[in-house]
This record gives structure tokens, sequence and C-alpha cells, in this order.
């Protein structure tokens, strides 16, 4: 009895072992609105590329710090708040999210936000400017491994778009998204575990 015990609250506590996983990585991105354009009835100034392909935004993939902010992003000018551009990754599945990390252009905000389990959007995280140039990644622009933690939330698609400021020239190269994933090694201890709980609820009850 006590082994069993022991049993189960080592599978119990074996689920803390954990380690984040892109949910996001290599799910299908779709644009909403257009992309790739200067100013409404005028031609592109500069080098203008034209944006990447929207699957680039899920590849796992970053770009070098500092990188133009044309190459290998989906890009837009947001000179129409009435027809905001938006970036949608379908989770394909609903996942619990525990945090994110967007690579971005460095001078403008971002609203990320997640579809809730009654296909409502709702507000996730405001990716805030960088004073530097280029895309940079968030929150950590000195390391693409860092993610911005928030509360647990259940999500079946991702949303970005563009936020307040800047100069309404927006560009994003990758959009990550985790939950927590039990390593492998923990399943068939918390298989144990709860084994050991059916087994000692059914020797209380024959004791009873």
């Amino acid at each position: 009895m006590r082994t069993l015990a022991v049993l189960a609250a080592m599978a119990f506590a074996g689920t803390a072992a954990a380690v984040p996983i892109n949910v996001a990585l290599n799910k299908p991105v779709s644009l909403n609105g257009v992309f790739g354009n200067s100013t409404l009835g005028t031609p592109i100034v500069w080098a203008d590329p034209a944006p990447g392909p929207a699957s680039l935004v899920t590849d796992g993939t970053f770009s070098p710090s500092q990188t133009n902010w044309q190459v290998n992003s989906v890009w837009w000018h947001q000179y129409d708040t009435l027809a905001p551009r938006q970036i949608v990754i379908d989770l394909q599945g609903t996942h619990t999210l525990i945090g994110a990390i967007v690579q971005a252009d460095n001078n403008e905000t971002y609203l990320l936000e997640y579809l809730d389990v009654a296909d409502a959007w709702q507000a996730l995280w405001t990716v805030p400017a960088v004073n530097t140039n280029g895309v940079e990644t968030r929150p950590d622009p000195g390391n693409n491994a860092a993610m911005f933690g928030f509360a647990p939330v259940d999500a079946k698609a991702l949303r970005i778009s563009a936020g307040q400021g800047g100069d309404l020239y927006f560009s994003v190269t990758e959009v990550q998204a985790f939950a927590q994933i039990p390593t492998p090694a923990t399943l068939p201890l918390l298989g144990l575990g709860l084994a050991g709980l059916a087994c000692l609820r059914r020797r209380a009850s024959k004791a009873h």
C-alpha cells in the first residue's frame, strides 16, 4: 500500500518535468489583407522585395538580428486603419499556451491575440518596440530562446497585427507559441502512478 502511494506521488511530481514545445511550428498561416505594399495608390519605393511566403512565419527560423525588415519577412504598410492586415496561425487543435516569441521589425509594436474555445479573439501580448534597426526578437533581442510567459490560455489559433506607433511599416519573420508537454520519460511514470491510485481506491472500497 505504501509503495503504491509513493509511486503515485512520484508520478504526479514527474508531470512537472515538462518541456515547452513550440506548437505553432509549421502550422498553416493565412494572410488577411494586402501585404507588401507601400502606400495606397503609389509604387513601392525601396528595393522592395515581395513579402515572403506566409509559411516562413512558422518555419522555426529566426533571421539574424537587425536583418533588413523586408528580407525573408511578411511585411506591409498600415496606411488604412479601417482595413487592418492580420497574420493568422491555425494551431490545428486546442493547445494550452504558456508563452510566445515574436521576431518582427524593431520600431513598431504588434498585437498578438489568441482564438479561445468559444471562437472569440482575446488579447494575449502587446509585443513591444525595440530601439535598434531591422528585425529583432522579443522579448529578448539578444536571445531567440527567451520566451515571454503568461498565464495559461486555451488557444485554437493566433493572430498578429499592427500595434500603435512607429513608422507604419510592419514586418514579421517568426511567431512561436509554447505549450507544456510532459517529457517522454515522465509518461510511463505517470501511468504507473495512476494505476497505483486506482488500485488504492479498489482496496479502500473492499476494506469498507
